[in-house]
């Protein structure tokens, strides 16, 4: 047993970071979209939505959370910055800017590029232009006075006890479904989780430790050593002081994070292309029995030689429904892709000084989730072409008796079994003299 476990928490890990891989993309898309809402509240002169902050606030939060978990200690820290901004602005002691949205929105590019490059074992790219920016913004509101008045009023209210509970995962352990995920629901529902982050010991075991703040007698915990879970209290060391749990509408589904309870099962891509090989393996078989049966003929009853043909249409129809919903949840709307160019088209746009808006059509257009990332590159670069030499200034599109906002639209259609993706602008064109010389 003790030759596997090294080899078992290395899967284990990996398999931990795969799916904080997966929900640190989906917190990206959330994030994506409500940093464009907040875009157009502040363009348009209304005020946002209160729940748009805190979604923002719930997704960075997460993020830090699973960051730490994962031990990508960029992003723990990029999204810690981007937190302590958004609490200004959801207790009204800062007013969104244009200089504040920009830092979110670099904000989020970078923590997108972090988790990227962890997941490509590449180097981490720097963060302080990013967190410098934030810095600044926040000391701009005051907020260096109100840390000071507020670390003076938490230290005066006494806490409850805070403890370090640690984990270790075991095969033994994961066959009583005992894990990391059931660990920390067990904690949640006997206090506050204020800290969490991963450790791999010098034996190749993972530890999991938690910080947890809690009223619980400590008799409970004792009968927890069976599950692997070890407890004392915790040091002041062990507590980042400025962590702030959000308890907010949303808190369960942050505070679960990447080890939460869900209905969303993430599958690897190449475990769905297993199915399609053994899948098509089976439609093989299935033509072999459809040529024996022809074979046959009459030499055997009508009633049994029906009873087959009845059985192989029925196999037929089987195996035609299972390959339509394996490719099915392959697919993925377009839209995903959609978003992610809405969001530099912004950024691009702001940095040029020109104004252009994205117009989307056909974002619910599926395709393979494979084909999300290799489209991904190409149509950046069209769009980026679309801002930087298609898209005039302002003053030019006026002078040209156009609007001074330009458009470039995006269109996805599916024509037979052919994905078709258009990307068009209503700029200068394409000069041919230029071209041809």
């Amino acid at each position: 047993m003790s030759e596997q476990e090294p080899e078992f928490n290395a899967q284990f890990f990996e398999q931990f970071l795969d799916d904080y891989f997966a929900e640190a993309e989906e917190h990206l898309r959330s994030l994506r979209r409500n940093i464009l809402d907040l875009e157009d509240s502040l363009s348009t002169d209304r005020k946002f939505k209160k729940n748009t902050l805190d979604e923002l606030f719930r997704s960075f939060h997460t993020l830090k959370g699973i960051s730490a978990m994962a031990g990508v200690s960029a992003a723990e820290a990029m999204a810690h910055s981007m937190e302590s901004y958004l609490r200004l602005l959801r207790e009204d002691q800062a007013q969104l800017s244009e200089d504040g949205l920009s830092a979110l929105i670099r904000g989020t590019q970078k923590i997108a590029e972090i988790v990227a490059a962890r997941r490509e074992n590449s180097e981490i790219p720097p963060i302080v232009d990013e967190t410098r920016l934030l810095d600044l913004i926040v000391s701009r509101a005051g907020r260096s006075d109100r840390l000071a008045e507020n670390s003076e009023f938490h230290e005066a209210p006494q806490r409850s006890p805070r403890y370090l509970f640690t984990f270790v995962s075991a095969p033994e352990l994961a066959e009583r479904n005992v894990n990391v995920n059931t660990v920390r629901e067990r904690l949640q529902t006997i206090g506050t989780i204020i800290k969490s982050s991963p450790t791999v010991r010098d034996d190749g075991k993972v530890a999991f430790e938690f910080i947890v703040e809690t009223n619980t007698d400590e008799s409970e915990f004792e009968q927890w050593a069976e599950d692997g879970i070890e407890y004392d209290l915790a040091e002041a060391e062990d507590v980042l002081e400025d962590e702030v749990v959000y308890d907010g509408p949303t808190a369960g589904a942050g505070r679960q994070g990447l080890t939460g309870s869900s209905s969303v099962v993430r599958v690897e891509l190449s475990r769905l292309d297993g199915l399609m090989v053994m899948l098509g393996d089976l439609v093989v078989c299935r033509s072999k029995l459809e040529e024996l049966l022809r074979q046959i003929g009459d030499s055997v009853p009508s009633e049994l030689s029906s009873s087959l043909e009845e059985t192989n249409r029925s196999i037929e129809r089987q195996l035609r429904s299972l390959r339509d919903g394996v490719m099915r949840t392959r697919m993925s709307p377009i839209g995903e892709v959609f978003e992610r160019l809405e969001f530099a088209v912004r950024e691009l746009a702001r940095d040029s000084g020109k104004k252009v808006r994205l117009e989307i059509a056909g974002e619910n257009t599926e395709i393979d989730k494979m084909l999300v990332e290799k489209v991904l590159d190409p149509l950046l670069h069209l769009v980026r072409n679309a801002v930087s030499h298609g898209i005039e200034l302002p003053a030019e599109r006026l002078a040209k008796n156009k609007p001074e906002q330009g458009t470039i639209r995006l269109h996805a259609a599916t024509i037979g079994e052919t994905i078709v993706l258009e990307v068009a602008d209503d700029g200068a064109g394409i000069d041919v003299r230029k071209v041809a010389a």
